[in-house]
C-alpha cells in the first residue's frame, strides 16, 4: 500500500502534523507481518540559520576609524554564505554606507564570499582611499552577536587602513580563523513517525526515526525532492492506526521550524515477502515438536 500525505492535509504544522484517517487501518500480526518505508518526501529548505531568537543576526560596521560605529542587522531567514553577502550589500547601499572610487565606482567596504578551493570563507574589507594615508578607516565588529560563527571568525574587531600612497585602499582580505557554521549546526534532518519505533538503520536502541537526509546541494531556499531507491524496511509499530503523525528534528533531537513551508511524505506498507514462508516454517516446526516424524537415518 502507498500513501502520499501532505502537511496540508494535516493537524499541525509542516513541521510536526498528525493526519487523521478516515478509516482505521488494521493490521494483524503487525511486527511479524507487516513492515514500512519511506518511499519519498518533498521539504523546502526554509528552517532558519539567522534569527534575532538565535542572537547571531547582528554586526557593527565604523567607516571612520571606530569614531561612529553603524549597526547591520540581517532580517532573520535562511542564507547561504552568498545570500547573506546580498543582504549585506542591500543595507550598505540603503544607509549610504558605501564608497565612491576615482572611475566612479560604488565600493563596499564589507563583502564575504566562500572560498570554494578550502571550504572556509573570505571576508573582504575595503576602506576610502581619500582618507589621510595609515589613518584607521573601516572596521568591523563581530563582538555584538555570535554572527560571526556564521562565516568561521573569532568575535573581534577587524580593521581596514588606507595603503601608503594609493588613492584607492587596497582591499583586506581575512580567511575564516574558524570551521563556518552556516548551517548553524543543522548538519541531518531526521523524520520521525508514530509509523515505527525502532531505527532505520538497524541499531538497537529504540527510536520512532523512519528516515535521516540533508539538504544536499540545494540552496536555502529551495525545494528539497527525495525519491528512496534504496528502502530500507522496518516492523510497523501498531496493530491499529487512526491517525498518523509526523515531525522533523536536526541530528540532536532539535526541533526544526519550516516556517510555514509545506511538506509532502510518500511511504509503502507492505506485506513482509517471507512472512508465508516463516509462518509454514513455524507451523512446521510445531507439528514436529508434537509428533516427530522418523525417516531413515533422521529424526525430524
Amino acid at each position: 500500500m502507498l500513501f502520499t500525505f501532505s502537511s496540508k492535509q494535516g493537524l499541525g504544522t509542516p513541521s510536526s502534523f498528525s493526519i487523521a484517517l478516515n478509516n482505521v487501518l488494521t493490521f494483524a500480526d503487525n511486527r511479524t507481518r507487516y513492515e514500512v518505508a519511506p518511499v519519498g518526501l518533498d521539504v523546502w529548505y526554509s528552517w532558519q540559520n539567522v534569527s534575532s531568537d538565535y542572537n547571531n543576526n547582528t554586526f557593527r560596521l565604523t567607516l571612520d576609524g571606530g569614531t561612529n560605529w553603524h549597526t547591520i542587522t540581517i532580517p532573520n531567514g535562511t542564507y547561504g554564505v552568498k545570500q547573506l553577502n546580498l543582504e549585506i550589500t542591500a543595507i550598505l547601499v540603503a544607509n549610504n554606507w558605501t564608497f565612491t572610487n576615482s572611475a566612479g565606482a560604488v565600493v563596499y567596504p564589507i563583502q564575504v564570499a566562500p572560498d570554494t578551493s578550502t571550504g572556509d570563507v573570505q571576508m573582504t574589507i575595503i576602506g576610502n582611499g581619500l582618507r589621510e594615508v595609515g589613518e584607521p578607516n573601516v572596521g568591523i565588529d563581530f563582538s555584538v552577536s555570535d554572527f560571526s560563527s556564521l562565516l568561521g571568525f573569532s568575535k573581534t574587531i577587524e580593521g581596514g587602513y588606507t595603503a601608503s600612497g594609493a588613492i584607492e585602499d587596497l582591499p583586506t582580505i581575512y580567511e575564516s580563523n574558524l570551521p563556518p557554521d552556516i548551517t548553524r549546526g543543522v548538519q541531518n534532518l531526521l523524520l520521525h513517525s508514530n509509523l515505527v519505533d525502532s531505527t532505520v538503520n538497524g541499531a538497537n536502541t529504540s527510536s520512532d526515526v523512519i528516515y535521516s537526509f540533508s539538504s544536499g546541494n540545494v540552496s536555502p531556499g529551495g525545494l528539497i525532492q527525495i525519491d528512496v531507491n534504496n528502502r530500507i524496511y522496518v516492523p510497523l509499530a501498531q496493530p491499529q492506526y487512526s491517525s498518523i503523525n509526523f515531525y522533523f528534528t536536526d541530528q540532536d533531537n532539535n526541533a526544526i521550524d519550516f516556517n510555514g513551508q509545506p511538506v509532502s511524505i510518500r511511504f509503502e506498507i507492505r506485506e513482509r515477502p517471507d512472512y508465508w514462508f516463516q509462518k509454514l516454517y513455524l507451523l512446521l516446526v510445531e507439528n514436529a515438536v508434537k509428533k516427530p516424524i522418523s525417516g531413515k537415518g533422521f529424526t525430524f
